[in-house]
């Protein structure tokens, strides 16, 4: 989860694989933003980058299309994977 100006706000990492979970979905801890600040939410994938499909929106979110070099720099901040059990 990014701001509107690309600050990271939120990382879920996820450690293995999800084949066999399609569609899967996970929950994570509250994020603490006020109800009306707009945020990006989309996912990175170790081999392909950040995908343009994502997600905007303050109050629920909605399919957008993201640059993919949009806030590319949070790709090396904390939380970061250690490893992927596949």
């Amino acid at each position: 989860m990014v701001t509107t100006e690309g600050q990271l706000l939120y990382r879920r990492v996820l450690l293995h694989i999800h084949t066999n979970e399609q569609p899967f979905a996970r929950s994570g801890s509250p994020v603490p933003i006020a109800s009306d600040q707009q945020v990006w939410v989309r996912a990175h994938m170790k081999s392909d980058g950040y995908a343009s499909d994502a997600r905007n929106g303050c109050n629920g979110f909605e399919a957008a299309d993201l640059d993919p070099g949009f806030a590319a720099g949070v790709v090396d901040e904390e939380p970061l994977p250690t490893g992927c059990a596949f």
